[in-house]
């Protein structure tokens, strides 16, 4: 337990330092209550928990401003070969204004135990990205413009990659939804061919459970997450746990919003939650925030043979 503290400790400080001189951008889309289901953001997480696993987040964004993104995610995943792998599915239905993009993707892992309670994942998933502008719908000033009288489609092919550490206590995650830097092709009356659709994405994940007592966790957790060519962005999370039961938390993301989050155990295997982010940004004074859903499943342990 103290070399476990003692490495959070480390990291802790390096996802800071990294922090300093950079500004960020963003372009996959984001989930507040991503440390719930690990393998909304990281390949290497499928599995993990030793029983298939269902998770779904649906996420409104920005409430009061027309176009706003909304966000669907869909993820399921399961261990095999007597939890030496796993394997993981991810569905991303992601809308911004006239923009839709699609996201399905299929991934593996494989776990090494280093030691009765800790081991070392990696995952890799490989998937591909559909988008859609519906251009008809913009045509508000020139009818029967030919370049607006149709829709735009394209798409573009993504490999993932994530390395996770756990053990009782302590998870490190390091994770990024797609490493190929790749234009998405659309073919359109005017447009050509088009421009930069994908950035890589860097995702890099500390937490530590500490027991308060026997009826008290606390769970705080760091997500670093950086784009190429841009700043870093820090979401600083804390969750408190009651009886394994209740979790209430809350999170602050640089420069974006402070974020409330409810969480409720129905059953061992059944959990929902619900996660409010109040902005702080230049767009907070001209919207309601944002709203997510969150639930997960777990189902019965495969039979190890």
């Amino acid at each position: 337990m103290a070399y476990s503290f003692k490495l959070f400790r480390i990291l802790l400080v390096m996802v800071f330092l990294i922090t300093f001189g950079q500004a960020y951008s963003q372009k996959e889309a984001m989930y507040s209550q991503y440390m719930f289901s690990m393998m909304t953001i990281n390949p290497a997480y499928a599995g993990v928990n030793g029983k298939p696993t269902l998770s779904s987040i649906f996420r409104n964004q920005w409430v009061g401003i027309e176009g706003a993104p909304s966000t669907t995610l869909l993820t399921y995943d399961m261990p095999f070969s007597k939890d030496r792998l796993g394997a993981g599915l991810k569905i991303i239905d992601d809308r911004l204004g006239i923009e839709h993009t699609t996201t399905y993707s299929l991934g593996m892992s494989t776990h090494f135990k280093l030691s009765p309670y800790s081991r070392l994942s990696f995952g890799l998933d490989f998937g591909r990205k559909m988008y859609e502008a519906s251009l008809s719908l913009a045509n508000t000033y020139t009818a029967g413009d030919a370049s607006f009288s149709q829709n735009v489609r394209g798409g573009v092919s993504q490999l993932g990659t994530g390395i996770f550490y756990d053990n009782r206590r302590l998870s490190i995650g390091l994770s990024s939804p797609n490493i190929l830097k790749s234009d998405i092709t659309i073919s359109q009356i005017d447009f050509g061919k088009s421009s930069s659709f994908t950035a890589i994405h860097l995702f890099t994940y500390v937490g530590y459970s500490f027991d308060i007592n026997e009826n008290v966790k606390f769970k705080p957790s760091i997500m670093a997450k950086s784009v190429s060519g841009s700043s870093l962005q820090l979401d600083l999370n804390s969750n408190v746990w009651l009886k394994d039961l209740i979790g209430i938390g809350a999170s602050y993301r640089t420069g974006d919003a402070i974020v409330g989050m409810l969480q409720c155990k129905l059953k061992k295997s059944f959990q929902v939650g619900y996660s409010y982010d109040s902005p702080i940004n230049t767009l907070g004074a001209n919207n309601g925030g944002s709203h997510e859903i969150f639930m997960l499943i777990q189902f019965k342990a495969i039979e190890k043979k």
